[in-house]
């Protein structure tokens, strides 16, 4: 397996090769399973470890010895410390004096200062020389396949390729070949400078096993790392960097540790989360600031570093290690968050089997921030969420706080989708003092299902009206189809006479809702009283009315509302006047008749009004239409289900979720179309897919030629694995 926990070793910072075994062991403790090393060759006069000039010769300040030499050293320590030495490959750039008698000169140029600049490439800089696009392409792989071959004979077992967009394709796949034809299971990391999408898209028959992934690149927000996650995936699986190597630090504008820690922690934990695998430069573990310089970093920099650390990750990072590869990697990265929020929401998209997962992280550095699920829940098609103590569950109506720099992942939960029953005529109530009307959703006044998005909270609305000048109060009530027992959620008052009120969707399938509305005697009185005391009118009666309503709503009470009922009415009857005033106006008084559910003068919509609550997939799709006899590629050969199954990686790199088939069932020979709708079919012509129905069998059969039962039966399982539905025409 190839490794995915990698540690970056500056050799600058090292030292001489001879003193990295302790670093080696350091890096071991730390639960790593690959060390990378910059290539330690001797430089150009700028002594940058990028700029090579001579691969056979180790860099002065590394040692006084042959490369090849030193790398069989160091390959071995690492071997023997459960390390893979992976070493950082460069070539589209070599120092200006390795191309002066060692075979490269015919590859590489130099800038040359009486030419003009060429506006097509980058600029040149003093010191490098480039690779030469257009120059002897099979030469430079052949020497190249020789280094790298001989590398791999040392004991490197893999290399990170820097810029590998800037060579061609076809030179990749001749130097992964050649060192795969001797060492099979040499690893090749692709570290693209950005996640242009057309660049990775020509090194995908490469052989790269994986490619390197850095948020800090493509923006301030976590987020929006997923736009360049997804282009790079499509190459190989990403490993994300806390920090890129030789790169600005994630601390290196924050001064305060505290505040550096908790970024650092949260980058460990996007890393180990959303990655195939992860990275982790030298240094970074210590807090470091300063980021590192390929020619005048020195050991003792290192020393004082580790010796007077701004924090120390090493443990944290050993127990991200051992946890690291617990959940597969994402297929798809998904953003859901608004951008104007305080939080960023990904959804990592897995296999059918692993389900998915929804990555909360608290952008701030300072301050904890709320998160209400719904929205997101429902961008992702979700209706529950498992806790991350694996114990209990979160719905739509459920929020969330992240402390700062917290990032926190939740597994979607697979809630049964409701069970529908048959439901029978409904009965409308009798009392007729409370209308209830204009209830919505509903279509055609609740003779179809309002559809809606798991994950949602339903809106529910209605005009309540009553005859008089009494006060009214409404609550929603609603259930699950498979459950008998309402819920009961508050609505309130928007305008006029509207009223609106709330409940979630936290499973598929159909769900009822209606309005219960009464007469409020008590907030009728409430408001009389209230006016009254205003316009500065005597309100002895009214004091005492109020005292009798809460005496006989105490009455018709159940006993554990109507305990407190009757103290507060003993309470009412020994107070002075303006005492009781104050305690009938009291919203204690308000909330303790309300608790008592004395509702006179009660009406029920007699509708049940359905909402069906769909999956994402039911508000868009993506559909495909394709003939799967017409995929083999050979027009001479029918094709199958079997080479409709090859077609599904490159359907689903286009963004699309379903493939739409017409009918696969046996075709009719009587009458048989012929090609291009002509009336009369010549031998050998397929016939038209609609015209169902043969010797072979009708709609219950697959035509033979596009395979069984069973080979349809793997096509729908092999398109589930990519996030694929397959939809028939009948």
């Amino acid at each position: 397996m190839p490794a995915t926990r990698f540690y970056y070793l500056h050799p600058l910072l090292a030292g001489p090769i001879e003193a990295w075994p302790p670093h080696l062991d350091r890096v071991a403790a730390m639960g790593f399973d690959a060390v990378v090393i910059a290539p330690p060759f001797a430089t150009g006069a700028a002594g940058n470890l990028f700029l090579t000039a001579d691969h056979d010769r180790l860099d002065p300040r590394l040692g006084n010895r042959a490369a090849i030499e030193a790398l069989a050293d160091w390959a071995a320590a690492s071997r023997e410390r459960g390390l893979q030495p992976v070493l950082d490959l460069v070539l589209d750039r070599v120092a200006v004096e390795h191309t002066g008698g060692n075979g490269l000169a015919a590859w590489y140029r130099a800038d040359s200062s009486d030419e003009p600049p060429d506006p097509r490439q980058p600029p040149q800089r003093p010191g490098v020389a480039r690779l030469v696009p257009d120059g002897d392409g099979a030469g430079a792989a052949d020497w190249w396949a020789a280094q790298l071959t001989a590398w791999a004979d040392a004991g490197v077992t893999g290399f990170r390729c820097l810029r590998p967009q800037a060579m061609p394709a076809s030179l990749w796949r001749v130097l992964i070949g050649a060192v795969r034809g001797r060492h099979p299971e040499s690893v090749f990391v692709a570290s693209l400078s950005d996640g242009d999408e057309a660049e990775a898209a020509a090194l995908v028959a490469c052989g790269f096993d994986l490619t390197t992934c850095w948020p800090g690149g493509w923006g301030a927000r976590i987020e929006e790392v997923a736009d360049g996650f997804n282009r790079l995936a499509r190459l190989a699986p990403p490993a994300i960097m806390v920090e890129a190597p030789f790169e600005r630090r994630l601390g290196h504008d924050v001064a305060e540790a505290g505040r550096a820690w908790r970024g650092a922690r949260r980058a460990i934990a996007f890393a180990t989360t959303c990655g195939a695998g992860w990275l982790v430069p030298m240094g970074f573990e210590f807090g470091a600031q300063r980021a590192l310089d390929p020619a005048r970093d020195r050991p003792e920099d290192f020393t004082r570093l580790s010796a007077e650390p701004a924090f120390d990750l090493s443990s944290e990072i050993a127990a991200a290690n051992r946890n690291a590869g617990r959940a597969a990697a994402p297929l798809l990265v998904r953003p859901l968050s608004a951008p104007d929020t305080q939080a960023s929401a990904l959804l990592l998209e897995e296999t059918a089997a692993e389900g998915a997962r929804l990555v909360l992280v608290n952008e701030s550095l300072d301050h904890a921030v709320g998160v209400p699920l719904s929205p997101l829940l429902a961008a992702a098609g979700i209706g529950m969420l498992h806790e991350p103590t694996g114990e209990g569950l979160l719905g739509p109506d459920s929020a969330v706080v992240l402390h700062a720099a917290e990032l926190r992942v939740y597994r979607a939960a697979a809630a049964v989708p409701v069970a529908r029953h048959p439901v029978g005529p409904l009965e409308g109530s009798a009392v007729a003092r409370v209308a209830i009307e204009n209830v919505g959703p509903s279509v055609e006044d609740g003779r179809f299902a309002a559809k809606r998005l798991v994950g949602e909270l339903v809106e529910v609305v209605a005009d309540v009206v009553a005859d008089g000048h009494d006060r009214v109060s409404a609550v929603l009530l609603w259930r699950r189809a498979d459950e008998d027992e309402w819920r009961e959620a508050p609505m309130v008052p928007t305008e006029n006479d509207r009223w609106a009120g709330r409940f979630p969707l936290a499973r598929l399938g159909r769900h009822v809702f209606t309005v219960l509305a009464w007469k409020d005697r008590f907030a009728s009185f409430a408001e009389e009283l209230e006016k009254k005391f205003a316009a500065g009118l005597p309100v002895v009666l009214e004091l005492e009315e109020g005292r009798r309503l809460v005496e006989e709503t105490a009455a018709l009470a159940e006993p554990a509302a109507a305990s407190p009922l009757a103290g507060l009415a003993q309470e009412i009857a020994a107070a002075e006047s303006d005492e009781r005033r104050r305690l009938l106006l009291s919203p204690n008084t308000a909330q303790l008749v309300a608790a008592a559910r004395v509702r006179p003068n009660a009406r029920q919509h007699p509708v049940d009004f359905p909402v069906e609550a769909e999956r994402r997939a039911a508000a868009f799709g993506s559909w495909y239409e394709l003939f799967p006899r017409s995929q083999s590629g050979d027009p001479k050969r029918h094709g199958t289900f079997a080479d409709v199954i090859g077609r599904l990686p490159a359907i689903r790199a286009m963004g699309f979720d379903v493939v739409y088939f017409p009918p696969i069932h046996p075709i009719g020979r009587v009458n048989r179309k012929g090609r291009n709708n002509a009336p009369h079919a010549q031998p050998g012509d397929p016939g038209s897919p609609y015209a169902i129905g043969s010797v072979e069998g009708g709609h219950d059969a697959i035509h033979p030629e596009l395979g069984t039962l069973a080979d349809f039966r793997r096509l729908v399982a092999a398109a589930a694995e990519h996030g694929i539905e397959i939809a028939l025409d009948f």
